[in-house]
C-alpha cells in the first residue's frame, strides 16, 4: 500500500498531466478541448486515493474525447484531411515534419502518411509542398516581396531550389508567373529575377 505522500505526489503528477494535454487540445483541437475541459477537475485528482479510482477517472475522460471526435466528424478521414491542410496553412511559415503533425492530431506518422496518401495520392512532402506552392502564388501577387525572399518565408533554403518547385506546381517559374499572369515586374525586375530560372 502507498504512504500518502507518494499518493500525493502521484496525484500531482497527474494533475500536471491532464494539464499539459488540456493546453495542447485547447491550441490544436478545440472540439476535443470542449468535450473534456468540464469533467478536468483537479481538485478531484488531488483526492484519487487508488489505481483504480484513477484509472476509472482517465477512462471517463478518454470516453468523452472518443465520442466528441466521432460526433464532430472529426473520425473520418475526410475530416482529419480538412484539419491537417488547416493545419499546414497555419504553419506555412514553418518547417513542418511528419512526427509533428502526427503528435498534433494524436495518431502516428505512419498513418498520417498512409490517410494522406489514400486521400490525395500525394506523398506527405508533395502534398505540403503543394499547399506551400499555392501560398507562394499568392505571395507573388504583392509586388513588396522578392522572389527569394518567398522562398525563404516558406521554409526553402535556396530560391534556386523555391523556383524549381514553383515550375512544377504551376508550370511557370516564379518570374514568369509574375510577369505573364499577374502583369507585374518591369524590365529592370524582370532581369534580376531571370536568375532563377532553369
Amino acid at each position: 500500500r502507498l504512504d500518502q505522500q507518494t499518493i500525493r505526489y502521484r496525484n500531482h503528477c497527474l494533475v500536471d498531466l491532464w494539464s499539459n494535454i488540456i493546453d495542447c487540445l485547447r491550441e490544436n483541437n478545440v472540439a476535443a478541448y470542449n468535450s473534456i475541459s468540464p469533467y478536468i477537475n483537479y481538485l478531484n485528482i488531488l483526492n484519487l486515493n487508488s489505481e483504480a479510482s484513477i484509472l476509472l477517472y482517465c477512462d471517463r475522460i478518454f470516453d468523452k474525447m472518443h465520442e466528441s471526435i466521432h460526433m464532430s466528424g472529426n473520425y473520418s478521414k475526410e475530416g482529419l484531411l480538412v484539419q491537417i491542410k488547416e493545419y499546414i496553412q497555419d504553419h506555412i511559415f514553418e518547417d513542418i515534419q511528419i512526427d509533428d503533425l502526427a503528435s498534433a492530431f494524436y495518431i502516428s506518422a505512419p498513418h498520417l502518411r498512409r490517410i494522406i496518401k489514400q486521400q490525395t495520392g500525394n506523398t506527405f512532402l508533395q502534398y505540403t509542398s503543394n499547399i506551400k506552392m499555392a501560398k507562394a502564388a499568392e505571395m507573388l501577387s504583392q509586388p513588396e516581396y522578392r522572389i527569394y525572399e518567398i522562398g525563404e518565408k516558406l521554409g526553402y533554403k535556396t530560391a534556386r531550389y523555391f523556383s524549381k518547385l514553383f515550375y512544377s506546381y504551376s508550370g511557370f517559374y516564379p518570374s514568369q508567373y509574375r510577369r505573364e499572369v499577374l502583369g507585374i515586374g518591369g524590365e529592370e525586375e524582370n532581369e534580376r529575377l531571370q536568375q532563377f530560372r532553369f
